[in-house]
């Protein structure tokens, strides 16, 4: 019988721990390149939720939201992630005949760390569709326990209330919507939009008129400047010109509506395709989609946070994208817009794109950032900063929905 001689297991061992320092190293370094890559977070939505919201925390962390439920039955959940992993969850309402649309729906919004407030529709018992009340419930312990579902408004007519935006205001939370109550009552044929100041023990201003003729289903958008909330909104004025406009509340008084840009898009009819907006202190930044001209595309512009004058539009895409934009301040001087692209002819899919936009007017490329159904059933994806990254989530279309959540590192934009 022939003995193996210590060389021989030397020499392979030797080739052995070779081959394993290697795979290490490259495994090392494969983790380290997919820590600059996007990937998807799974998420507590349960399979068949829809419409999901994010919004900050003082401490960093995400709170998202989302609905479950069909029919007419439905609840408002939500979740807060917090260094990258998910600390604790609960629901905020649920219940009978809500009024849930891809682009009007519910939401949990974090005010500040305890103060925070639910909002969603309900239909009214005229049957008839477009009849339907804006609610909210606010919590006070960071959503432990919720108060009793109630109004903003007195205003009991059978109408169309919605299109909430929500933000800090005067040490409280104030609330926008687009309100069709003079077109119910037939005194006129505008919408409007409405302002209420809700306070941290639930009671409710009178509400007031921001803008007196605005479009109808488009969602409105807000943020916090320097010198109070900015809220942006599609308005509509002489021949059917539906470009969007905005307003500051300073001091408790709002002042007039002004354009973000005057594009002239003429529309005989609601694109239901809205606006956002953000702001970090040194700027504030909008992004649209318009159709000015038969020509689909989504722009961006920037106001000085004290001045607040919009410069002159950027086209951020002018391919004929679907729109539905998002928008984040990331430094003094960038921010990065989020939009659905147009869909491509064969594989009838579009993308969740992303391109970064600075004050001084140069964009960065165009990041294609996952494949997206262009249909409605997507809704309207929301984007966070969440520290040295963003979050962008939407609803995935299909029987049943999902809720993705898409971790992108900002690094990818420099």
């Amino acid at each position: 019988m022939r003995l193996v001689s210590k060389d021989f297991f030397r020499y392979y061992s030797a080739i052995i721990a070779v081959f394993i320092l290697s795979w290490v190293i490259s495994a090392c370094q494969t983790l380290g390149q997919s820590s600059q890559q996007s990937r998807f977070i799974e998420n507590p939505a349960a399979i068949g939720a829809q419409f999901p919201y994010l919004s900050s925390l003082p401490d960093g962390s995400m709170l998202m939201s989302w609905v479950e439920g069909t029919g007419s039955h439905h609840a408002l959940k939500f979740a807060i992630y917090h260094q990258e992993r998910w600390v604790r969850s609960g629901e905020a309402m649920r219940g009978s005949a809500w009024y849930v649309n891809w682009a009007d729906y519910p939401a949990v919004v974090a005010i500040d760390d305890s103060f925070w407030i639910a909002h969603w529709r309900v239909k009214s018992r005229t049957g008839q569709l477009y009849d339907y009340d804006v609610f909210f419930s606010i919590s006070a312990d960071a959503g432990l326990t919720w108060s009793q579902p109630q109004k903003p408004y007195q205003d009991s007519t059978p109408a169309a209330h919605g299109f909430v935006s929500v933000f800090p205001a005067l040490g409280q939370v104030g609330m926008v919507w687009l309100d069709g109550r003079e077109v119910a009552k037939k005194i006129s044929d505008r919408f409007s939009l409405r302002f209420t100041l809700i306070h941290r023990d639930g009671h409710v201003d009178s509400d007031r008129v921001i803008d007196s003729n605005t479009c109808t289903c488009c969602w409105t958008t807000s943020t916090v400047a320097s010198k109070g909330p900015v809220v942006i909104w599609r308005s509509r004025r002489g021949d059917e010109i539906r470009d969007h406009h905005f307003a500051q509340l300073i001091d408790g008084i709002w002042s007039d509506p002004q354009p973000v840009s005057q594009e002239g898009w003429s529309i005989a009819g609601c694109p239901v395709n809205g606006p956002s907006v953000a702001a970090n202190g040194k700027y504030v930044v909008a992004s649209w989609f318009t159709a000015e001209g038969n020509r689909p595309r989504v722009r961006s512009a920037f106001a000085n946070d004290s001045s607040l004058q919009f410069s002159q539009a950027l086209d951020i895409d002018d391919e004929k994208p679907i729109g539905r934009t998002s928008v984040i301040a990331v430094t003094d001087e960038t921010a990065i817009v989020i939009w659905i692209t147009a869909m491509d002819k064969i594989t009838r899919r579009a993308s969740v794109a992303a391109r970064s936009v600075d004050m001084n007017g140069n964009l960065g490329q165009i990041k294609h950032l996952s494949e997206i159904n262009p249909g409605r059933d997507s809704g309207v994806p929301q984007v966070i900063k969440n520290q040295s990254s963003m979050m962008i989530a939407w609803t995935q279309a299909g029987s049943p929905s999902r809720v993705k959540l898409l971790l992108v590192p900002l690094k990818i934009f420099d």
